[in-house]
């Protein structure tokens, strides 16, 4: 086979095309609207026992949204434990970032408790989420 520059070409072009896929994929949509959009990190799903999930769910804003402090958020990633027996979850600790991917607020939940979650919220579509359709769809 002779090696041509569009070979090597083709070659980068899949190889790009391939990564972009696998990172793309890890992300599972769990809330697509016109304000902002949410996903489930499959690839940092850790089931601690057969019912409980841990694992880091992000936000991305449309356009930047005002947080509590007045700051800027463009994304927010917050990491959870979901008990699916319970149909419970609790928060972790997380961040917010601005438009250029810097940190500029974080916290830790280390002591929260498990919650019910609130009905049409995003802490419903992560229960489902991860209760009714990753994990089951998963040995």
């Amino acid at each position: 086979m002779k090696i041509t520059p569009w070979s090597i070409l083709l070659a980068f072009s899949m190889l790009a095309s391939t990564n972009a896929y696998a990172q793309k994929s890890r992300w599972y949509a769990i809330d697509d609207g016109p304000e902002y959009r949410t996903y489930v990190d499959t690839a940092s799903m850790v089931r601690e026992s057969p019912t409980l999930v841990k694992l880091w769910v992000k936000s991305e804003y449309a356009r930047p949204h005002a947080n509590t402090s007045g700051k800027k958020v463009k994304r927010w990633m917050s990491h959870y434990q979901v008990d699916c027996k319970k149909r419970q979850l609790r928060e972790g600790e997380g961040a917010e970032y601005d438009a250029r991917g810097e940190v500029i607020d974080s916290y830790e939940h280390a002591s929260a408790a498990f919650e019910d979650p609130m009905p049409e919220t995003i802490a419903e579509a992560i229960v489902v989420a991860v209760c009714d359709e990753i994990i089951r769809a998963t040995p």
